[in-house]
């Protein structure tokens, strides 16, 4: 129902964790008892083998090509007409 597999499901009643081998005539469980149960459904995430590269850290030259434009500044003055 919950898509967690048993080998990974812990339950907890009030007074404690529920073991595999536990007694249930023991736990006193009544109409409309409420149990919590924990775990995991899905595999356990792994970190990435390599971290995020920020445009920061790249090399100058990695930088151009990934901006697609060349590194250094550029004259950007207009001409100016002098009226004399």
């Amino acid at each position: 129902m919950t898509g967690v597999p048993s080998e990974r499901q812990k339950i907890m009643v009030k007074g404690g964790l529920l073991k595999d081998d536990a007694d249930w005539s023991t736990v006193g469980v009544k109409q409309g008892q409420k149990f919590m149960m924990m775990g995991t459904a899905d595999e356990i995430v792994k970190a990435p083998e390599k971290g995020p590269v920020f445009m920061e850290d790249l090399p100058e030259e990695e930088q151009v090509v990934s901006l697609g434009h060349s590194a250094g500044l550029f004259c950007l003055h207009l001409p100016v007409l002098s009226y004399l």
